[in-house]
């Protein structure tokens, strides 16, 4: 299985899902593609630790960006022949599979100004983390506060 992350801004994102078809077809592979919007499914982009889009991720490896012909073919080629623990059960695999990561991995709490479009993101685990969000009233602001409690 391959992840695409993509976003409906990304210029390059339509490109590289194209790539990725042409290739398969030229290889004769058959391997699952999976499209992430990160901006209507930001959980998994969080889990997975994705940063920019386009990202092509498989099994055991990840692509940013918009690849090389030469770096798609032996990403798929690796993914066909390789180990391909996400494939059984095809997305139902990939939502465990996030979640079991969510569990291990620490979360990102933040906050997001919508007039400035500017993430604030600060890390922390999930035992320190105590959120709350507020809506101003009047205001397109919307706060997420974490405090960390172990200091308190």
């Amino acid at each position: 299985m391959i992840l695409l992350f993509k976003s409906k801004h990304c210029i390059w994102c339509d490109l590289v899902r194209d790539m990725l078809q042409e290739e398969l077809v030229s290889l004769g592979i058959q391997v699952t593609v999976v499209e992430v919007d990160i901006e209507r499914q930001e959980v998994f982009s969080e889990v997975y630790g994705v940063r920019m889009v386009p990202t092509l991720m498989s099994t055991a490896h990840t692509l940013c960006g918009l690849p090389s012909e030469s770096d798609l073919r032996s990403l798929l080629l690796r993914e066909s022949t390789g180990d391909a623990s996400l494939e059984p059960d095809g997305a139902s695999s990939f939502l465990s599979s996030a979640m079991q990561l969510r569990r291990e991995k620490p979360h990102v709490a933040s906050s997001v100004s919508k007039e400035r479009e500017m993430p604030v993101l600060s890390l922390t685990t999930e035992k320190q983390m105590e959120c709350s969000a507020d809506r101003l009233s009047g205001s397109p602001l919307l706060r997420t506060r974490c405090m960390d409690t172990e200091s308190s």
